[in-house]
């Protein structure tokens, strides 16, 4: 592979005002070249025509240097992405096929609804704030409708995977394919700060002691409902099923052989005490190879996918003169 790195530069230089609001003229869009693939330039505007929907969800969520920087993240991944697509596209003018026109109308339709209001007055201002134009769109529209078209011959349609493929996955992962021990629990808690009226939470402990010895989970959670500090007082501490594994270490030892109806505590912590009531239990269960399968198929499909894109890619790159200007 030929790369040449010409220049080392600030891939956001003046991207963003203050704020990140503010991108970067049009005419300077234009000429800012970030890299080339043969020949053929890859500009700041291709870039962002791709990354516009995601600056802008970007900009509500951050400003200064964390928006510059979150941009810049998302600016390289497309750009890398169009330095592939110009790769494959090269191959498809060597070998052209019919792309149909409605094809490309299609996707300016959508770039229409992700750019602007849905319509195509809407796009083309979009596009004009860009320095481009719908003839340019749909020329991208084309190189991006055969890239996936090539890549889907190259490095999709080629993949099968097999049953056996699929059961040698499942038994190679035998812990993967359990359903853990999970119970159904309530929780009251106290804190150790004292409350407003002043009263001592050991005191208050001590009382819940007897009030919830053997209490069913009507009464447990009436009890909560008067005296927990925690969540869910309202539903009578009630926090649903939770994986035994994902219990937090002080809960673990207490609960290890709780049987459905027993009330552990009060447990200690560093930041009160807890009172918890088993309601259900669920045995670890294995999950059935038929359930699984299609989960399993799909990922080694992504992932033979994957490799082969890479390795497709690679090929075309070590045939090619790529130059980074960043």
């Amino acid at each position: 592979m030929k790369i040449f790195l010409l220049t080392a530069a600030i891939f956001c230089i003046s991207l963003l005002q203050a704020q990140g609001k503010q991108v970067l003229g049009a005419q300077t869009q234009r000429d800012s070249i970030l890299a080339s693939v043969n020949g053929e330039s890859i500009t700041l505007q291709d870039v962002m025509l791709e990354t516009n929907a995601d600056e802008a969800k970007l900009a509500s969520l951050y400003n200064g240097e964390d928006l510059v920087r979150k941009i810049e993240e998302i600016r390289r991944k497309v750009l890398e992405n169009l330095i592939n697509r110009k790769l494959i596209y090269a191959t498809y003018k060597k070998e052209p096929f019919d792309i149909p026109s409605q094809h490309v109308e299609d996707m300016v339709d959508s770039l229409a609804r992700i750019m602007g209001d849905g319509t195509r007055e809407s796009l083309e201002r979009r596009l004009k704030s860009f320095g481009s134009n719908m003839h340019e769109l749909r020329a991208k529209a084309r190189e991006k409708i055969a890239t996936d078209v090539l890549i889907y011959r190259n490095c999709i349609l080629p993949v099968q995977i097999s049953p056996k493929e699929v059961f040698l996955a499942y038994e190679a992962n035998p812990a993967r394919w359990k359903k853990q021990e999970q119970l159904e629990i309530q929780l009251l808690q106290v804190l150790k700060k004292r409350t407003g009226d002043g009263a001592d939470p050991q005191k208050i402990v001590e009382n819940l002691k007897d009030m919830l010895k053997d209490a069913d989970e009507e009464m447990f959670g009436e009890i909560v409902r008067k005296n927990t500090n925690g969540p869910n007082a309202a539903k009578g501490g009630k926090m649903g099923w939770i994986d035994r594994d994902k219990l937090r270490p002080e809960f673990t030892e207490p609960l290890k052989n709780a049987a459905k109806g027993t009330i552990a505590g009060p447990i200690e912590t560093p930041e009160g005490y807890y009172f918890i009531r088993v309601c259900n239990l669920a045995g670890e269960e294995k999950i059935p190879f038929e359930k699984a399968a299609p989960l399993i198929e799909k990922e080694l499909k992504e992932k033979a996918v994957e490799t082969r894109k890479k390795m497709y890619i690679q090929q075309l790159k070590e045939e090619a003169v790529i130059r980074i200007l960043i």
